[in-house]
């Protein structure tokens, strides 16, 4: 199933989204052990890239819905984190994409250089660039741990099955994961002499 449909993700949303995770968390990577200045560039433009793409498909595309008993606080909250989330990874390649422009070192694939257009040069932008893409990549660190929180929560707490649906087929065979909540909601059995403990000292 390529598209989404009303109640799940279809294969090229979660292709898109786990592709985009896995370039961020290599962009995040290449920065923190001072990699090659050119692959965190260009991991950053192919971040774009898959960006504009992922909109591109959201907007012809129906969101899944979220159960009905996701409370309309929930709602607010996850289409605030989803939106911004959808702002700063544009905003993010696009600064350094500038900044590295401005500071006269664009990236290149090969020989190729692929400036920034109009700003060729402008070195007087680059340090409030450097500030812009430093601030981005803060927000987008507490932006992912609060998606992940409430991806967590979806599935330890609410047992709701939305987490489920961005996970590849492999990882949510419908049987496993019923029997894996089951047990999660079943009470836990005392052994016969603890109850009978607890029952002397009552």
């Amino acid at each position: 199933m390529l598209k989404n449909t009303t109640h799940s993700f279809g294969s090229v949303t979660k292709i898109l989204h786990w592709a985009i995770a896995l370039l961020i968390l290599l962009m995040f990577l290449s920065g923190y052990f001072d990699l090659p200045p050119h692959i965190h560039k260009l991991l950053g433009l192919s971040v774009l890239l898959l960006m504009i793409l992922r909109i591109l498909w959201r907007v012809s595309n129906p969101m899944p819905k979220l159960p009905p008993r996701v409370t309309n606080l929930e709602r607010a909250l996850a289409r605030a984190v989803q939106g911004l989330l959808y702002f700063t990874l544009l905003a993010m390649p696009l600064s350094g994409w500038m900044m590295s422009t401005a500071f006269g070192h664009p990236p290149r694939i090969g020989t190729l250089n692929l400036p920034f257009p109009g700003l060729t040069h402008l070195s007087n932008w680059g340090p409030l660039l450097w500030d812009l893409h430093s601030s981005l990549a803060i927000v987008i660190l507490v932006l992912i741990g609060l998606h992940f929180l409430g991806a967590m929560k979806h599935f330890f707490i609410d047992h709701d099955g939305v987490m489920q649906r961005m996970l590849p087929r492999c990882f949510h065979r419908r049987l496993k994961i019923t029997q894996w909540q089951k047990k999660l909601k079943r009470p836990i059995k005392l052994h016969p002499r603890v109850r009978e403990d607890d029952t002397r000292r009552q």
